[in-house]
């Protein structure tokens, strides 16, 4: 009898390791149709997979793609809804929705699930540019306005109204005292990061330089810099506007000798075109304020 059930489990076992290589090759074959855009193959693959199991998201959705390549295109969306509800995102089902209907030529409702699939996240611009159908939409009504949701996704801080602030100290600057008489050095201040980020590029008259990232944080709500300098000086202050002017406030740290105290920094744009950088450094914890650098940023396009 126990020589009668081994041989059982192990007839059982060969059958499930034998099933299980044959799923694999169905994969294997669906996959490599899928690539090869042999979409008749990879349709009747994915439909035998998606009908094995109908959990897994992407059997469906690539088994919609293939439907709407062969113009099926009712089989497509019921393909693709599964696929939404196996959990496929659906800022992906609602662009390849949007593809479906204009392949269809139905331009009002491919539109309409590009916008979809941009308010659900959807930013890459460059993939609706160079989709020989998605392309066919432009000039449709709502395709200027589902594309401003997709570029917003592409590049967010770009249309963050706080993170535009500071974007008065953009630019090449030589920095002298107030009358002009001394060069305290040269900055390049750079939007980096299609505008998340101002990159601070520092060197002084004498050569040492400075780097510093400037950035508007949404979740604090307040911009923030992080500055490091060549003789050993970081600085992290943070804030934001004041009557026009940029006000950070924070910590400075020396790195040697070993020290660190309150720190306050002032951008503000002057009507000559200028911006003033007025630095302040406290010895009391912020009772009182002494003066710490002074700076009259002049574009050097202007200064010549």
């Amino acid at each position: 009898m126990t020589a009668k059930l081994s041989i059982l489990c192990l007839l059982g076992t060969l059958l499930a390791l034998s099933a299980s290589a044959s799923a694999r090759d169905l994969v294997d074959q669906a996959n490599r149709s899928y690539q090869a855009k042999e979409w008749q193959v990879a349709a009747a693959a994915y439909e035998s997979l998606s009908l094995e199991d109908k959990s897994i998201g992407q059997y469906l959705y690539r088994l919609g793609v293939s439907r709407r390549h062969l113009g099926q295109f009712q089989a497509a969306v019921n393909a693709l809804e599964k696929a939404r509800k196996a959990g496929v995102p659906g800022m992906v089902v609602d662009l390849e929705m949007a593809r479906l209907f204009a392949d269809r030529k139905d331009l009002v409702m491919a539109v309409e699930k590009l916008q979809l699939a941009g308010e659900q996240g959807f930013g890459n611009v460059q993939q609706v540019e160079q989709d020989p159908g998605l392309a066919t939409l432009a000039g449709s009504d709502g395709f200027d306005e589902a594309m401003h949701v997709i570029r917003k996704n592409s590049a967010p801080c770009e249309y963050l109204e706080r993170a535009r602030d500071f974007d008065f100290w953009i630019g090449e600057w030589e920095v002298y005292d107030r009358d002009r008489t001394v060069k305290y050095g040269e900055n390049t201040i750079t939007s980096k990061s299609r505008g998340c980020y101002l990159y601070e590029q520092w060197v002084s008259a004498a050569g040492n330089p400075g780097s510093s990232m400037n950035y508007y944080d949404p979740g604090q709500q307040r911009w923030r810099q992080h500055w490091v300098g060549a003789g050993g000086s970081i600085i992290d202050i943070y804030g934001g506007l004041v009557d026009g002017s940029m006000v950070l406030e924070g910590r400075i740290y020396s790195i040697n000798p070993p020290s660190d105290s309150p720190f306050r920094g002032t951008w503000t744009p002057l009507p000559d075109g200028r911006v003033r950088q007025f630095f302040e450094q406290s010895k009391d914890n912020g009772k009182t304020w002494i003066p710490w650098f002074d700076g009259y940023y002049q574009r050097k396009s202007e200064s010549r």
